[in-house]
């Protein structure tokens, strides 16, 4: 395996400061006689209220209708007599705070000293004072405070009751009119990390994103230039969680695939995008097939750097058996070639090399056993050389025969061809439109495994299991069909033309156990022989019938 190569560069942004305009928070769009916590926004700015002791709520006016002068509309009133804090967070940083205050006092010739401390993600950044200039009842002033480095909480606080000339006074105070200034908004700082736990199929995303003192959505882009195209999940970043680191597992990747990768951060600024990050994804895969007790049809899906089958199923207990119009033993296994293998416990094989996404697989008439490629292929896809080939269902094996839509990565295959060609499978997922081939479902199963075979096992076989001729036979226009099933599942009765086209489905449904009666309008169709076919669980039976008009 070749070394993965990771190339990451430092985080590329640039910080743009946006004027600051003053926002005002006046009450009015505040819950009247609802106390505090709350949460307010105006303008893009949240502040979350909430405070210590009795509190504080939303009022229009005090007890006689008394309303300090200055205040109007709602404002804070104190619950109580005793003191309380007013503690206020903001969603971002801020750099000036203001707010109208009034404390109880009634015609003293001092007022109380109040006080607001700033803090910035918890950390205290400074604090002032404040005296109401005018002394009074419930005298109005404004209490504020300032600070360039910024700040996004702040309580107000009581601070010392009124010095000289008098005695009516409570330390409780009311306020209105909060006015605030966001910081200059500035741009997230994101960066690229190294990618981690890369693999053949994902690699984990890393990065560090850092809001920059405002609330920022981040996520990645990635894709397999620098153009990006593709976006993981966006992720919320708060200042308070600022900075963080961010990752995300990318998966399902394509092995051996260059990939890039970038963090994008946006807030109220603008968007920040870190520099190009670069991984490539490993060069091999690893296919994991669940192995049943017993029998199992495998395959090498990969181009594997060893095809010994003592190195690629080293807990096989039994030759690996191919098929060349009967079983032959081979310890060298091929791409291409399907395999019968028995284990004596149920477990997990895991098969690595690289990717293969296409092979061509030469068949024979009659039975083949054949391999798969890396990735599922819908057998409705699978092409031929020559063009027309005709075959039949294609058949899993899982203690039983199993009809199967789809080739599985590391599973084996038995198809029956009406002549030597190749089948082309191809991860492309599509058939050239000169070379597909032709299925004709058939009620005869492929040959038992290696060693049931010599014991006259019959797999699918069932006592109960019927198919009766259909009644009246020819007919026109209506016929009935009568079939037994042994086992409670999904039953299917299907009508097919001569070419292997499904003319009419007559039963698509889960029955339990019993005899069914179901019959069929032939409508539009030609006159002539046409096949229907009965398939319950891992049985199958087919007859014909003749529509006369």
């Amino acid at each position: 395996m070749k070394y993965l190569r990771i190339f990451y560069a430092l985080s590329f942004f640039c910080s743009v400061a946006l004027p600051a305009q003053p926002v005002l928070f006046d009450f009015n769009s505040g819950p009247i006689h609802t106390s505090l916590p709350i949460t307010l926004s105006v303008s893009g700015i949240t502040a979350h209220f909430s405070a210590t002791g009795d509190g504080f709520s939303i009022q229009d006016y005090f007890g006689n209708n008394f309303i300090p002068i200055g205040f109007s509309g709602l404002f804070l009133s104190p619950n109580s007599v005793f003191a309380s804090d007013l503690v206020i967070h903001f969603d971002q940083t801020l750099t000036d705070f203001s707010i109208l205050y009034a404390p109880e006092e009634y015609g003293c010739d001092s007022s109380a000293t109040m006080r607001v401390t700033a803090y910035l993600r918890g950390s205290y950044v400074g604090t002032t004072t404040k005296i109401a200039s005018t002394p009074g009842t419930w005298p109005v002033d404004t209490l504020r405070c300032s600070f360039p480095q910024g700040f996004d909480s702040v309580v107000v606080h009581y601070d010392h009751h009124p010095l000289s000339g008098c005695t009516d006074w409570g330390p409780i105070f009311a306020a209105d009119d909060m006015t605030v200034t966001p910081s200059a908004v500035q741009l997230p700082i994101v960066t690229t990390n190294a990618a981690t736990n890369i693999t053949d199929v994902s690699a984990v995303l890393n990065g560090t994103v850092d809001a920059n003192g405002s609330t920022t959505t981040a996520m990645f882009e990635w894709g397999t230039t620098d153009a990006y195209g593709n976006f993981a999940p966006p992720e919320t970043i708060t200042v308070a969680a600022s900075p963080k680191a961010i990752s995300f597992t990318l998966t399902p990747l394509s092995p051996s695939v260059t990939y890039h990768y970038r963090v994008t951060a946006t807030n109220s600024g603008g968007t920040s995008n870190s520099a190009d990050g670069v991984f490539t994804t490993a060069d091999t895969i690893s296919i994991y097939s669940t192995i049943k007790q017993y029998w199992n049809m495998v395959s090498v899906p990969v181009n594997a750097p060893d095809y010994t089958k003592a190195t690629l199923y080293p807990t096989a207990v039994s030759d690996a058996f191919a098929y060349l119009g009967g079983y032959v033993t081979t310890p060298v296994l091929a791409t291409g070639t399907g395999y019968w293998l028995r284990f004596d416990s149920a477990q997990t094989v895991v098969v690595a090399g690289m990717p293969c996404m296409q092979n061509s697989v030469p068949v024979q008439t009659g039975w083949n056993l054949i391999g798969s490629i890396s990735v599922p292929v819908g057998t409705s896809s699978i092409s031929s050389i020559p063009a027309g080939l005709i075959a039949s269902d294609f058949f899993g094996y899982s203690h039983s025969y199993l009809v199967s839509d789809t080739i599985w990565p590391g599973s084996g295959y038995w198809v029956k061809t009406n002549g030597p060609g190749i089948l082309v499978i191809s991860s492309a997922g599509t058939t050239p439109a000169n070379n597909p081939v032709r299925f004709i479902p058939n009620n005869e199963l492929p040959p038992p495994p290696p060693d049931e075979q010599r014991s006259g096992f019959t797999p699918g076989s069932s006592a109960q299991f019927a198919l009766d001729q259909n009644y009246p036979n020819p007919f026109n226009p209506v016929t009935t069909f009568r079939f037994r099933v042994s086992a409670f599942g999904m039953v299917t009765l299907k009508i097919y033309n001569p070419v292997g086209e499904v003319v009419s489905t007559v039963v698509n449904e889960e029955l339990p156990p019993g005899e069914y009666r179901r019959s069929w309008a032939a409508g539009t169709i030609a006159s002539g022989v046409y096949f229907y076919r009965l398939l319950a669980g891992n049985t199958v039976e087919m007859k014909t019938l003749v529509f006369l008009r």
